[in-house]
């Protein structure tokens, strides 16, 4: 949270070094000497004379006569006492200003308790509040400032201060509280929005603080921290088109560059990669430096364009300062060599990365995957040894999947078990155990995984479609039993499926997973309509793959049926469970397409 800070002048602002005579008018804030001083005017004689009195204590101060001018200015409060003539602020103020400066501490917070009661101008609460601090009463000081910000609701820097002061202090609710009284107060003054919105963020009440947010905007104030502060708001929320579009009115107005990196993050995950590709081009014609130029390898990574990233990360490698810049283009190109299915390449550049790396264990995780599609037994082999050293989550699913590709799902289940216990709640274990449910067949634990996941990850797109996924499958699977499905929880599917949709609109899994919720309903059109989409866009994963001939099959069209079914099985290599359904289903098809041309 950031917070506003505000130095205050502790001084009065009569500083001129000359006599009483010749100060001017303006010393003092309000102008009128007089005025200032003495709230009920007394006779000019009787005033003149105690004027007279109080700049001789100020001349006193000038000149370091601190005694003197103590002396002076307990005489004057003294005698307005004993003859019940009212005077102001400036005497009682620069007395306990001059007791602190005289280290007599107690003497001088008593003092400020009468000089607060007359403190009647916006100065007059900022030197009272910052006299109090310099005293250590900091719970006095908030409170000068709270009666400050009664009297002058509309003073910014009155408010900021005060925002600041009990954020420090811990008070986040009263500065809540005061934050929402100035937006009330001072409705045309975004600043204050801003602020109420940045306090709403920080006690996690998103909606509120979005809707202050907003509202500062339409005042005018639309700059890079509002913005972000929205952007932040909306990727929480998992709101990312609401981001891409702020983004992008923002950067038309404004080129901000840490804005457009974020935003072609935002495209990355909504699956915009070609616009994702178009910013980061502007930005590397903006910027023509290596660091941005490996940001610019990571995306054409998550473009899926491993060609290009091997040839900016050789590119820059050399040109790179430290070594942690390295090792990620390094790892970058790996995982590109990966992509383009050069696993002993990529083994190589993985092994280039050394122990005392921060990324070792990336690396490690890299080297089980690439062994795993070589031999999935040196894979296991060499995942097992390199576990007794280097134990984390991406080691551990790396492990996992090497026994995934032998079929092998009680000790990827072991493991998955043991990770789970030793990394608890960590996102990636449970989507993955889900998975692995799934392909054995346990539909009910695929879907009681996937709970535990939406528990702990309930905004996030993909636990919301595995969990509306898994529900569908479940209620696919008791109709198939009972001949009945509860209308509810399919209702109840959908909704989690649409929700990871307007996160994620072009994922061909999301997209999926709605297709089959169409196909539960028995809406088969909307069903070939989403999943066909999803198959364009994902042409070699067996399910979706799968899907379509299934809907294909229910309308008779079953020799193009049986050619999905076919090739899912071949680009897909779906395992265990996925894999013997769809080998059944191929099996069943062509004993029914044979027995056709019998007849």
């Amino acid at each position: 949270m950031r917070k506003n800070f505000l130095v205050l002048a502790v001084f009065s602002s009569i500083v001129s070094i000359g006599c009483a005579k010749t100060l001017k008018k303006e010393a003092y804030p309000g102008g009128d000497v007089k005025r200032e001083i003495f709230y009920q005017k007394p006779e000019k004689e009787k005033g003149d004379e105690k004027i007279s009195l109080y700049f001789q204590a100020i001349y006193d101060i000038k000149r370091g006569r601190l005694q003197e001018a103590e002396t002076k200015l307990e005489k004057l409060i003294s005698e307005s006492k004993n003859k019940k003539e009212e005077i102001g602020f400036p005497p009682y103020f620069e007395l306990a200003l001059l007791k602190y400066r005289l280290k007599k501490q107690t003497e001088a917070s008593k003092i400020l308790d009468e000089s607060e009661e007359k403190a009647k101008t916006e100065k007059d609460f900022e030197n009272l509040y910052a006299l109090r601090m310099r005293l250590g009463e900091n719970d006095k000081a908030i409170l000068a400032l709270e009666k400050a910000f009664e009297k002058f609701s509309q003073n910014q820097r009155l408010f900021r201060t005060l925002i600041s002061e009990l954020m420090k202090q811990g008070q986040v609710e009263k500065a809540k509280d005061i934050a929402k009284k100035y937006t009330e107060r001072n409705k045309n003054d975004a600043t204050g929005f801003v602020i109420y919105g940045e306090l709403l963020k920080f006690t996690g009440e998103k909606d509120k603080a979005e809707e202050n947010f907003k509202r500062a905007i339409e005042l005018g104030f639309l700059n890079e921290q509002v913005v972000s502060e929205l952007l932040e708001i909306y990727k929480e929320k998992g709101e990312i088109m609401k981001a891409i579009e702020i983004s992008e009115n923002f950067i038309k107005e404004s080129n901000e560059i840490a804005i457009k990196r974020q935003l072609v993050d935002l495209l990355l995950e909504a699956g915009e990669t070609e616009k994702a590709l178009s910013y980061m081009y502007e930005i590397t014609r903006e910027i023509d430096e290596p660091e941005i130029m490996l940001d610019f390898a990571r995306v054409l990574l998550k473009a899926k364009k491993p060609a290009e990233v091997i040839r900016i990360t050789q590119e820059i490698e050399g040109k790179l300062n430290d070594q942690e810049s390295k090792d990620i283009a390094i790892l970058f190109r790996a995982y590109a060599l990966y992509e383009l299915k050069k696993y002993e390449e990529a083994l190589k550049e993985f092994e280039k990365i050394e122990e005392n790396s921060k990324f070792y264990s990336n690396a490690i995780a890299g080297k089980i995957d690439s062994l795993r599609e070589i031999s999935p037994d040196k894979a296991i082999k060499y995942g097992l040894e390199v576990t007794s050293r280097v134990l984390t989550p991406e080691v551990m699913q790396s492990l996992i999947f090497a026994f995934r590709e032998k079929e092998d799902y009680d000790s990827a289940f072991e493991i998955l078990d043991f990770s789970i216990k030793k990394f608890d709640k960590n996102k990636d274990l449970l989507y993955t155990k889900a998975i692995l449910h799934y392909e054995v067949g346990d539909i009910k634990k695929a879907l009681e995984t996937a709970d535990l996941l939406f528990e702990i990850s309930s905004q996030d797109p993909h636990s919301l479609n595995l969990k509306g996924y898994m529900m569908i499958e479940y209620i696919i699977e008791e109709k198939r039993k009972t001949g009945f499905y509860d209308t509810n929880k399919l209702d109840e599917a959908r909704k989690l499926i649409e929700e990871a949709l307007k996160r994620r609109p072009k994922d061909p899994y999301i997209i999926d997973s709605l297709g089959w919720y169409f196909f539960a309903k028995g809406d088969i059109e909307k069903a070939e309509e989403m999943i066909r989409k999803a198959y364009e866009m994902k042409p070699d994963d067996a399910v979706i793959a799968e899907h379509l001939a299934d809907i294909l099959v229910l309308k008779n069209e079953e020799e193009k049926a049986l050619e999905l079914y076919k090739t899912g099985l071949q680009k897909g290599k779906p395992k265990g469970y996925d894999r013997i359904r769809i080998e059944r289903k191929i099996k069943e098809l062509e004993h029914k397409i044979r027995a056709k041309i019998k007849k």
